[in-house]
């Protein structure tokens, strides 16, 4: 978890890390969150399915996932603090399209 993507803006920062699988790497991720301050951290490649709650990744910040499904690569977990405004977005069919 070395390629470390960030922006800070004034007060706002978002970094995204392709970690290869959550699951393993959690205790990591929970201590780049209260190391780092971001507004949102975006990990893509997560490679979760829909059997893992999403309680498993919850660290006092929201949560919002778009699983694999019928194969083995993909998936994206972005952490939204709650002081940033969000909402998922409805009606894109195109399956190309990983949404959060």
């Amino acid at each position: 978890m070395n390629n470390l993507y960030g922006i800070k803006t004034n007060d706002f920062s978002i970094a995204h890390l392709n970690v290869r699988g959550t699951v393993r790497k959690i205790d990591k991720v929970k201590t780049l969150l209260s190391q780092c301050q971001f507004k949102v951290l975006c990990l893509s490649e997560t490679f979760l399915k829909e059997n893992i709650p999403n309680s498993y990744f919850e660290i006092a910040v929201e949560v919002a996932r778009e699983d694999i499904s019928g194969k083995n690569s993909g998936g994206l977990l972005c952490y939204i603090k709650s002081c940033v405004s969000c909402e998922k977005l409805s009606g894109i069919d195109d399956q190309s399209i990983v949404r959060v």
